[in-house]
C-alpha cells in the first residue's frame, strides 16, 4: 500500500490535471456523457419503478385489496392474527344469494355484507341523491340500513327511505350504489345487489349450517408485508381457503401489465446500451487527446504503473463527481416527469424503491470500468517515440478485447435490469443486428463512393473522406444505425402495444351478458334484445354442462384431473355449425369445411386443453353429462382469442351431438347508455335468466390501459433523449480528425464553401445509410420481440419508415454540420494547436 502522503499527493495531482483538462475542454464530452448516462438511467428507472408500482397497486382495486383469502367457512383467527402481526390493513366481506322483499314484490339478489373499512383498495361510489351524479364515499352502510343497486328501485317499486326485508331483518334503504371496486367478483352479476353492514348479517338468519356463503378476508399494505402474509399462508393455509391476488384475478389486465413491464424493461435496456455507446465514444476521444501527455510523462521517467495509477485516480474522481451530479439530475428529471405523469394519468405514484438509484450508480461505475478505462489502460504501453512521430496504433486498445469487455458490461447491466431470458434474447438480437448494420453500411458506402465520382467536387471529397477513414466511418455508421434501430424498436413496440390493448376492448364490446336462458324462453329473450338493441344480428350460443372422464377409452384418475385446467369440475359445452369469430383452426378440419360434411359425434378442442389432455385429431374423448356418457371424436384443435369479450368455449361439438341433452343459452350484446332498464325487463319477463352488466369493469379496464399507454409514451421520450446523446457523442468522436483535415485543406487554398459542402455530404450520407440499415434491422428485432416477449402478431411498420429516414438523416446531418462549424470558422493554425493540445 502507498504511504498516505504519496496517495494524497497523487490525488492532488490528479485533481489539478482534471481541472486543467476540464478548462481545456478535453473532459467535457466524457463528463457530459457519463452524467447524462447516469441521469437517463436514474430518471427512466425511477419513473418506471413508480409507474409499475402504481399499475400493480391499481390492479388491487379489482379485488378491493392487495390480497384476499376466500372461503366458504368463517375467517380463521390465525389469519387475523398474522395480518395484525404484519401490521396489514384488513377488511371482511361476506356474500350470498337470497330473496329480497319489498311489500308484495320480491326478487333474487346478491347480498354483500362489508366491514367499516371496506374497500382497502379502489373507491366506493354512491349516487348523489340531488344531482344524480356518482360521488366517492369513505362510508359503508350503518347497521340497520341497506345500500342498493339502481335497477332495484324499479324492479321492486321502492325508493330511498323505504324498508327492504332480507331474511328476518328489515333494513332502511339509504343510498344507491353506483360503483364498488370488486364488482367483477360476483357482486353485480345477478338480478340486483344489496350492501349491508356485516354486523347485521347474523340478524338476517340466513347464515345456517350448509348455507352457500362466500367469506372474504381482505388485506392491504406494503409489498413486503403482503409478501410475508402470502409466505405464511403458503405454509399454513387451509384446503378450504383460496388466495386471490391482482395477478391471478384479472387475466386481461395482468397480461396488459406484464406487457407494459416488458416494455419498461426494454426501454431500460435500450437506455443502458445507448448510454454505454455514448460513453465509449467519448472515452476513446479523450484517450486520443492524452497520448502526448502520457508520452512526456514516460519520457520524464514515469513508469507505466505510476501512469496507470494516476489515470485510475483521475477517472475515479471524475466518475464519482459525474455519478453524484447524474443521480441528482436524474432525480430532478424524474421528479418533473413524475409530476406531469401524475396529472396526465390522474394517479398517485408511490415513492420509488432504492433499486433504480442503485442501478443508475452501478451503471455509472460499471460503465467507467467497461468503457472509460479500456482505451486509457493501454496508453502507457505506447512508446514515446511513436507518439512524437505520430506513428500511433490504429486503436489504443485491442479491438477484440474492448468489444468483449463492452459486450460483457452491457450484458451484465441489461441482465441485472431485466429478466435472464429477456436479456439474452434482446442482447442476442441486438448483437446480430449490429453485425448486419456494419456489413450493410460498409457495402452501401462503397457503392456510394463509386457513384460519387460522377458527381461534383462536394460529393467526391465527402465520400473520399468517409472511405479514407473507413474504420472510423464504420464505427459511426454502426453507432448511428444502432441508435436509429433501437429508437425505431421502442416507438414501434409502444405503438403496437397500445393498438393491441385498445383492440382488445373495442368501443362496441358487449356490456351485457345474458345467461341461463331456457329453450322455451329463447324467443322472448331474443325479442327483448331486438327491442333494446335494435338489431336481430346477435349471436346466441347453447350451453350444456358436463365434464370429461375418459381419453381414448382410458379413465382419467383424480390426480390426472387435478393437473388439467377445470378437470375437476363441470364446464360449459356448446355446438355450432360455423367456426366462431376469434377461433382459428391449427390442426385438423372444421366439420363444415366442405359442403355436406356436417356430422354428429365430433368435437373441436381449444389448444391448451388439448395439450393438457395430450390429444389430437382422431383421438376420442368420453364425457359425462348429467350422469349420461357421451363419446366424441376430435375433429380439430383451435386457438381461441379469450380477450375478444365474446362467449368462448374449450369444447365445441358438431351440430346434432348434444341434441339429447337439456341446454340453456347465452349471448353478449352492447347496449349503449343503458342504466339497467334491459336488466330490469329481463328480470320481470324471464326471472330464471341471469343478466350480467359489466359496464364498470370495461370502463376500469379501458382506464388502466389508457394509463399504461401514457406511461409508455413517457418512456419513449426519455429514450429518444438518450439517443440524441449517442448521436452527439458519435459526431464528436471524429471532430479532431475533421479539424486537422480542414486546417490542411484551407492551408492549401480550399474554400470554406467546399469544406462545408463536403461535410454536408458526409453527414447526410451517414444519416441516410444509417437510417436505411437501422430500419431494416429494427423490423427484424421487432418481429422477434413481438412474438417472443409481448405475445403479439409480427407485422411490419411501414408508417414509421419515412419518419425514421427523415428524422435520422435530418438530425444526423444537421447536428453533424452544426458541430462541425468550428472546423471552418477557426483559423487553421488554431485548429492544429487544438488538435495537438
Amino acid at each position: 500500500m502507498k504511504p498516505r502522503s504519496t496517495l494524497i499527493t497523487d490525488v492532488k495531482t490528479s485533481i489539478r490535471m482534471l481541472w486543467r483538462d476540464w478548462r481545456g475542454g478535453q473532459l467535457n464530452l466524457v463528463f457530459s456523457a457519463l452524467v447524462v448516462a447516469v441521469a437517463i438511467v436514474a430518471a427512466v428507472a425511477t419513473l418506471a419503478n413508480r409507474i409499475e408500482q402504481s399499475l400493480e397497486r391499481d390492479l388491487g382495486t379489482f379485488i378491493a385489496s392487495d390480497l384476499l383469502v376466500r372461503s366458504g367457512q368463517s375467517v380463521r383467527p390465525e389469519l387475523i392474527d398474522i395480518a395484525n402481526q404484519l401490521q396489514l390493513q384488513t377488511a371482511f366481506v361476506s356474500e350470498l344469494r337470497t330473496i329480497a322483499y319489498a311489500g308484495d314484490n320480491s326478487t333474487l339478489i346478491e347480498l354483500k355484507a362489508v366491514s367499516e373499512n371496506y374497500p382497502l383498495r379502489g373507491k366506493l361510489e354512491i349516487e348523489d341523491l340531488i344531482t344524480g351524479e356518482a360521488v366517492v364515499t369513505t362510508r359503508t352502510p350503518n347497521t340497520g340500513t341497506a345500500w342498493i343497486e339502481l335497477r332495484l328501485l324499479s324492479l321492486l317499486d321502492i325508493d330511498i327511505g323505504d324498508l327492504l326485508e332480507i331474511g328476518a331483518l328489515q333494513l332502511e334503504i339509504t343510498e344507491i350504489v353506483r360503483h364498488e371496486p370488486d364488482a367483477d367478483t360476483g357482486f353485480s352479476m345477478f338480478n340486483g345487489h344489496v350492501m349491508i353492514n356485516i354486523a347485521d348479517l347474523s340478524a338476517t338468519g340466513l347464515i345456517l349450517p350448509g348455507s352457500r356463503v362466500s367469506n372474504r378476508f381482505l388485506v392491504a399494505g406494503e409489498t413486503n408485508q403482503v409478501e410475508g402474509f402470502q409466505t405464511w399462508f403458503d405454509t399454513n393455509g387451509s384446503i378450504h381457503e383460496e388466495v386471490r391476488t391482482p395477478a391471478n384475478s384479472e387475466h386481461r389486465l395482468n397480461r396488459a401489465v406484464d406487457r407494459g413491464t416488458n416494455f419498461l424493461l426494454l426501454a431500460g435496456a435500450i437506455g443502458v446500451i445507448l448510454a454505454s455507446i455514448a460513453l465509449a465514444l467519448a472515452s476513446q476521444q479523450y484517450a486520443s487527446r492524452l497520448t502526448d501527455r502520457i508520452a512526456l510523462m514516460k519520457a520524464w521517467g514515469q513508469s507505466a504503473k505510476s501512469v496507470r495509477t494516476w489515470l485510475l485516480l483521475q477517472i475515479s474522481i471524475l466518475g464519482a463527481i459525474a455519478c453524484v451530479i447524474g443521480l441528482t439530475l436524474g432525480w430532478l428529471i424524474h421528479f418533473s416527469l413524475a409530476t406531469i405523469a401524475a396529472e396526465l394519468l390522474s394517479v398517485y405514484l408511490p415513492e420509488p424503491t432504492v433499486q433504480p438509484l442503485i442501478l443508475a450508480l452501478l451503471t455509472g461505475l460499471i460503465s467507467i470500468i467497461g468503457f472509460a478505462l479500456p482505451p486509457l489502460w493501454n496508453l502507457p504501453k505506447i512508446a514515446p517515440l511513436r507518439v512524437l512521430r505520430r506513428d500511433l496504433p490504429s486503436a489504443l486498445a485491442s479491438n477484440s478485447i474492448r468489444i468483449t469487455i463492452g459486450i460483457v458490461v452491457i450484458g451484465a447491466l441489461v441482465f441485472w435490469y431485466s429478466s435472464a431470458i429477456f436479456a439474452v434474447t434482446f442482447l442476442g438480437g441486438t448483437l446480430a443486428a449490429a453485425i448486419i448494420c456494419g456489413t450493410v453500411s460498409i457495402t452501401l458506402l462503397g457503392i456510394g463512393r463509386k457513384f460519387s465520382h460522377w458527381s461534383g467536387s462536394y460529393w467526391r471529397l465527402g465520400f473520399n473522406n468517409l472511405w479514407r477513414r473507413k474504420s472510423h466511418t464504420l464505427l459511426q455508421l454502426v453507432a448511428f444505425s444502432m441508435t436509429i434501430m433501437l429508437l425505431t424498436i421502442i416507438v414501434a413496440l409502444q405503438t403496437s402495444l397500445i393498438q393491441d390493448w385498445k383492440e382488445q376492448i373495442p368501443v362496441d364490446a358487449p356490456n351485457y351478458f345474458i345467461m341461463n336462458v331456457a329453450e322455451p324462453d329463447l324467443d322472448t329473450a331474443k325479442d327483448l334484445l331486438i327491442e333494446y338493441n335494435g338489431s336481430s344480428e346477435i349471436s346466441w350460443y347453447p350451453m350444456v354442462r358436463g365434464r370429461f372422464s375418459h381419453v381414448n377409452n382410458k379413465r382419467l384418475t383424480p390426480e390426472e384431473l387435478d393437473d388439467i385446467e377445470d378437470g375437476d369440475r363441470e364446464i360449459n359445452f356448446t355446438w355450432s355449425a360455423d367456426l366462431p369469430d376469434g377461433n382459428t383452426i391449427i390442426d385438423g378440419k372444421w366439420w363444415n369445411s366442405k359442403a355436406g360434411t356436417l356430422q354428429a359425434g365430433y368435437v373441436s378442442i381449444e389448444e391448451e386443453m388439448a395439450g393438457d389432455l395430450g390429444v389430437g385429431p382422431g383421438d376420442t374423448i368420453q364425457f359425462s353429462i348429467g350422469g349420461l356418457p357421451l363419446t366424441a371424436t376430435i375433429a380439430s384443435i383451435r386457438v381461441v382469442n379469450w380477450d375478444n369479450m365474446t362467449p368462448n368455449f374449450f369444447y365445441i361439438f358438431s351440430p346434432g351431438t348434444l341434441d339429447e341433452y337439456p341446454s340453456t343459452w347465452i349471448s353478449g350484446v352492447h347496449l349503449p347508455d343503458d342504466r339497467g332498464e334491459f336488466a330490469n325487463a329481463m328480470a320481470r319477463q324471464l326471472p330464471t335468466a341471469v343478466t350480467i352488466q359489466i359496464d364498470e369493469i370495461l370502463n376500469r379496464i379501458r382506464g388502466l390501459i389508457e394509463r399504461l399507454s401514457s406511461g409508455l409514451e413517457l418512456m419513449v421520450w426519455m429514450i429518444l433523449a438518450c439517443g440524441l446523446l449517442v448521436l452527439f457523442a458519435t459526431i464528436g468522436s471524429s471532430l479532431d480528425q475533421r479539424k486537422h483535415e480542414s486546417a490542411i485543406l484551407r492551408t492549401l487554398g480550399s474554400s470554406r464553401t467546399l469544406i462545408i459542402g463536403s461535410l454536408s455530404v458526409e453527414f447526410l450520407s451517414l444519416g441516410i445509410l444509417s437510417a436505411v440499415t437501422g430500419i431494416v434491422c429494427a423490423e427484424g428485432v421487432i418481429a422477434v420481440l413481438q412474438v417472443q416477449a409481448f405475445e403479439l402478431d409480427a407485422r411490419l411498420h411501414p408508417e414509421l419508415w419515412p419518419a425514421a429516414l427523415i428524422v435520422g438523416a435530418g438530425i444526423i446531418g444537421l447536428l453533424g454540420i452544426a458541430r462541425s462549424l468550428p472546423v471552418v470558422t477557426t483559423p487553421p493554425l488554431q485548429s492544429l494547436r487544438d488538435v495537438s493540445a
